[in-house]
This record gives C-alpha cells, sequence and structure tokens, in this order.
C-alpha cells in the first residue's frame, strides 16, 4: 500500500497532476505550492508564498491563480513569474483549464463574474456575472460549446452548457 504524507498545514485549496508523470503532485494551500516527485509521499515547497486556491498543470506549466495572486512556472516549479493580464483584479477564486484546447482559461473573480481567455491569459473578455461570489471551484469538461461546472458555498453545484453565459443547478 501507497503512504501519503500528512501535510501540516492549516488548509487544502487545490491539488494537480503532473500530466506527463501521475508521480508528480502539486499541492496548492495558503502559503504557496508544496512538490511531490513520489506519489504524495515527500513534499518539498517550490513557492512560499501566494495564496494557491487553485493550480493547473499543462505540459511542464504550473498555473497558480487565488487571492491577489496569478502566477505560472513555465519549468515544473523552479522560477515564477507573475501573469500579466488586462483582468479587472486578480481575487480569482475559481480557475479551469479546458482539457481540449490548453490556451482557453477561464477565471472566476469575486465581485468581477467569469472571464475567458482564448490565448493561454494574455488577455480576457467577460463571460457573465451570473455566477455568485460564493463560488470557489471551477471545472471545464473540453466540450463546444465548453461545457463548465462551478462549486459554491450556498447554491451547491452549478452547471452551464453554453461556455459560461448562464448557469443552473447541477
Amino acid at each position: 500500500p501507497a503512504v501519503i504524507a500528512t501535510l501540516n498545514t492549516m488548509d487544502y485549496h487545490a491539488l494537480a497532476f503532473d500530466p506527463r508523470d501521475a508521480n508528480v503532485v502539486y499541492f496548492g494551500h495558503h502559503e504557496g505550492v508544496l512538490k511531490s516527485a513520489d506519489g504524495g509521499g515527500t513534499w518539498t515547497p517550490v513557492l512560499r508564498e501566494g495564496d494557491a486556491m487553485n493550480l493547473a498543470t499543462i505540459d511542464n506549466t504550473i498555473i497558480m491563480a487565488g487571492h491577489q495572486v496569478f502566477q505560472r512556472s513555465d519549468d515544473g516549479g523552479r522560477t515564477w513569474k507573475k501573469n500579466v493580464t488586462n483582468l479587472p483584479d486578480h481575487d480569482i477564486h475559481g480557475f479551469a483549464v479546458s482539457p481540449s484546447s490548453p490556451k482557453i482559461f477561464f477565471a472566476f473573480i469575486v465581485s468581477y463574474g467569469l472571464w475567458r481567455s482564448d490565448d493561454a491569459g494574455a488577455t480576457w473578455t467577460l463571460v457573465s456575472k451570473e455566477l455568485p461570489d460564493t463560488a470557489l471551484a471551477l471545472a471545464a469538461l473540453g466540450t463546444n460549446p465548453e461545457t463548465l461546472y462551478a462549486g459554491t458555498m450556498d447554491k451547491g453545484l452549478l452547471k452551464s452548457v453554453d461556455g459560461g453565459v448562464s448557469w443552473k443547478s447541477a
């Protein structure tokens, strides 16, 4: 049986697996990002700052989004840089990458709604302000139009079948 390490943190926000190696796992929390190269047995900090509420991996790139933070590492977590965007704010409570097109990003920003980027986060457009500010999780299915799910604290699981324009209980 596999042994999973105990993480010593006050919160648990995000997990992401390296798409090239299932033994490489990234864990996001209020104080940055940890990395495990042995399927969760041991953990090493790769970023000691930022509230990593969301993590996404594309090849060797890790994207971290959270409370006033939006950064990326293009080398598996060794170095990090801030994403420069036209987003109105970086209080990103939900973040997802389309599995069918890794250049399509979605970001839910508290008080500003759901935003979409078709160029890997360089430019963004507002999709909808219909999601409640209590949304804390976002997932994309990679369909056309994109099917999205949003987890909320007060309305449960919501689903959109039109790329995030409208939402209904799932």
